[in-house]
């Protein structure tokens, strides 16, 4: 049921939702499910050593843009 809910309603509202369970008196174990995760959202590992996520503002018809700089250190001849 819950992931119906999902898929109607779209991954955005169940953004900070986290599902888990416990079985007896055990630790709780926390899961993910398919409808929470899209392959083009930005995910929490951290990015290597010279990579970071920018956002532009929106410019008149322009909507915000998103971006992954990338910057390599790279021997010169002078």
């Amino acid at each position: 049921r819950v992931k119906e809910q999902q898929r109607r309603i779209g991954a955005a509202e169940f953004r900070n939702t986290q599902f888990g369970y416990r079985l007896g008196e055990g630790v709780e174990q926390f899961v993910s499910t398919p409808e929470l995760a899209s392959p083009d959202s930005i995910g929490l590992d951290p990015l290597p050593p010279g990579q970071v996520w920018a956002i532009s503002e929106s410019n008149g018809d322009v909507g915000p843009g998103l971006y992954r700089i990338e910057a390599a250190d790279t021997p010169g001849s002078g």
